[in-house]
């Protein structure tokens, strides 16, 4: 459908000139604009990374809906930008048709309009990445904690105090190993008597 406004017309000959304006404004717009669609439904738009996945480390992202627009004829696909906002955490397990992010088409600055992308397929969780990555998150969460800080020390100072009586032991005994006897050295066998 295509609308024309036509003001200040003036009259030629005794005639209005808006009537032939208003055709060469249709004819110009039947001829150098079409409707074009832009997307289709199934239509594949990006891929994504997906975390925790058992079989596939990716999914493909899909466009859930038609789109058209009313643009010149001599418009190509590349000249239409697509800006694409995907969820902040895409993880397993996902389910075929989840809404996973959406993608607003542009041409020249001018929305043409949005569509969801949807998941091509069900994926499922991994459970050992899972726990993994589970572990990993609560040791990061302890890490900042300053009680978990101060038992970390009091631990590193306990194992360096018995590695210090572990080295001073071991250079008693061999203190021991020799006596002298009125300035003659006697090799003295130490027996451990901890055994």
């Amino acid at each position: 459908e295509l609308i024309t406004v036509v003001m200040g017309g003036k009259a030629v000959d005794g005639k209005l000139q808006i009537y032939e304006d208003t055709i060469k404004l249709l004819e110009y717009g039947f001829n150098n604009f079409s409707t074009q669609t832009i997307v289709r439904p199934g239509d594949i738009v990006e891929e994504s990374p997906v975390a925790e996945a058992k079989d596939s480390d990716y999914i493909i992202l899909q466009s859930d809906q038609y789109l058209e627009a009313l643009l010149p004829k001599d418009v190509k696909k590349e000249e239409i930008e697509k800006d694409i906002t995907l969820l902040s955490d895409i993880r397993a397990p996902i389910k075929k048709g989840d809404v996973i992010g959406t993608v607003t088409y542009k041409y020249q600055g001018q929305v043409l309009g949005k569509v969801n992308l949807i998941s091509d397929r069900s994926i499922e969780k991994e459970p050992i990445v899972a726990v993994t990555n589970q572990t990993m998150s609560i040791a990061s969460s302890l890490t900042n904690k300053l009680w978990f800080k101060a038992v970390l020390g009091a631990l590193g100072a306990f194992t360096v105090a018995i590695l210090i009586l572990k080295i001073a032991s071991s250079r008693r005994i061999k203190r021991n190993r020799y006596i002298y006897v009125n300035d003659s050295k006697i090799r003295y066998i130490y027996k451990d008597r901890r055994k």
